[in-house]
């Protein structure tokens, strides 16, 4: 067996083991000190959780639109952006009630204009001697059949003088006869008019009647008129145009000033609520404008609604709708910056983007939590 000394072993595996090359320090140095700072950058470094939601710049000063009746839009007067003044009409709705209603009255008043003029037609009828009804109209052969009627008993009193005096009546007799069946046929013709004459009369009353209560509805129409409770721009939501309907209650649109100021309508969704809080910050941008040539302005979370905002689908007997809630944002300037130092300015209805930061947790803890170790 041959026997070496240590140092003849220079390329040997138990040479290694024994004496470690410079290299092998270098690389276990390396790593340890790559795993120190990873560990210190991720136990300093935060990792923000953001959600995001959709909003409109709004005036400080605003109030919402909300119609106190339902009904169908017949009129937009104040479409957006219009500059209004407090009281100014922004839309006109009519009623789907008083529109039955009304269409209701309106049959009933021609049936009764139409009655009334037959009825007319028939005294002039009876006074004239003369029938003008069309006997295959079924509304005119009533009247038709009611003069011929009449007339039939008259002409069962006309005397027949020849034959009385072949019967040996006197000429006195027979004119005594004649002159009083003349006198019951004027009170036949006499009767017929005053009876029809009165239910003529009492067919006008009837229309003035209903003439006074269409008057009536068009008068109630004034309280259908959507007024603006605050001088300012107008923006109604998309689904107020003429003919839609809309509910009472219901929000459609805003009214907004912004000589106090702007401000930003975050619209959160109803599962995003749990996460946000006042205080978050936000960073917002421009709906349209390109990122890479327009930055951002950030803001804070100044307050959210309590309750959620409904907003309907615009029929008045449906209950579908879409759910949100508003967060109000305050903005740190009111003007976007760009890469050529220009600045696009927020105005009253400009759509943006937003990302709400509602958590910050440093990526050593997220690391944990992954883990399961917290």
């Amino acid at each position: 067996m041959r026997v070496v000394s240590l140092g003849q072993l220079t390329d040997s595996r138990l040479l290694y083991e024994k004496r470690p090359p410079l290299f092998g320090f270098i690389v276990i140095a390396l790593v340890l000190l790559i795993l120190v700072t990873t560990i210190v950058w991720a136990s300093n470094t935060t990792r923000p959780s953001v959600i995001t939601a959709v909003g409109t710049v709004q005036g400080a000063e605003r109030s919402t639109i909300v119609s106190t009746e339902s009904g169908r839009v017949s009129e937009v007067q104040a479409p957006n952006g219009t500059v209004v003044e407090a009281g100014v009409a922004i839309l006109k709705l009519e009623s789907t009630e008083l529109a039955v209603e009304a269409q209701t009255l309106q049959a009933q008043r021609d049936a009764l204009v139409a009655q009334a003029d037959l009825q007319a037609r028939f005294t002039a009828a009876v006074a004239n001697s003369t029938n003008t009804f069309n006997m295959s109209d079924p509304a005119e052969a009533h009247f038709g059949y009611q003069f011929e009627t009449l007339q039939n008993k008259k002409s069962q009193l006309r005397i027949d003088r020849p034959s009385l005096e072949a019967q040996g009546y006197s000429a006195v007799e027979i004119d005594n006869a004649v002159k009083g069946n003349t006198l019951e046929m004027t009170e036949l013709d006499k009767s017929a008019l005053a009876d029809s004459t009165k239910i003529e009369t009492d067919l006008r009353i009837q229309i003035q009647e209903v003439d006074i209560r269409l008057g009536g509805l068009e008068t109630g129409k004034s309280a259908y008129t959507v007024t603006a409770s605050q001088s300012g721009e107008v923006y109604l939501d998309a689904r107020v145009t003429p003919g839609s309907v809309i509910s009472a209650g219901t929000p459609i649109g805003t009214i907004s000033s912004t000589e106090m100021g702007i401000t930003l309508d975050a619209f959160l969704a109803v599962t995003d609520r749990q996460f946000v809080e006042e205080g978050d910050t936000a960073r917002i941008t421009v709906s349209g404008l390109p990122t890479s040539d327009f930055g951002s302005v950030d803001g804070i979370v100044a307050a959210i609604d309590s309750d959620t905002t409904t907003v309907s689908d615009g029929n008045a007997e449906s209950t579908a709708g879409t759910s949100f809630f508003v967060a109000e944002i305050e903005l740190e300037h009111s003007y976007i910056s760009s890469k050529g130092n220009g600045k696009h300015r927020l105005v009253n209805g400009t759509a943006v983007d937003i990302s709400l930061t509602y958590n910050e947790t440093t990526y050593f803890d997220h690391f944990l939590h992954l883990i399961g170790m917290k």
